[in-house]
């Protein structure tokens, strides 16, 4: 997904780096915007999960459903997750040939 909404900033990207960003500044963009989402994500989920805690005590064998080691674990691995995801798309960005990308379309 963040590969196809970067391919689609293209042109944006390219004007960027015309007017003097650098590559670090796109990388660190879309990066910043994939932490946003993980963020609230992950926000939501654990308070998902608090609130359905009741609903699935049932299903968890020898482990609460509040338990913090599990629940950190958790979003943890999606931090890390999505930040490797994101490094392809924000590495591929970085990379724009500003003139490509401005002939384009």
């Amino acid at each position: 997904m963040l590969s196809f909404l970067v391919a689609h900033q293209t042109k944006e990207i390219g004007v960027r780096m015309a007017i003097g960003a650098r590559p670090w500044d796109i990388a660190f963009e879309i990066q910043k915007r994939v932490g946003i989402w993980t963020g609230v994500g992950v926000t939501l989920g654990l308070a998902g999960s608090f609130t359905l805690a009741r609903t699935v005590r049932g299903l968890l064998f020898e482990v609460s459903p509040s338990d913090p080691v599990s629940l950190l674990a958790a979003a943890g691995i999606l931090v890390v997750t999505a930040a490797f995801a994101a490094w392809i798309p924000s590495y591929r960005a970085a990379r724009i040939d500003p003139v490509v990308a401005l002939r384009s379309e």
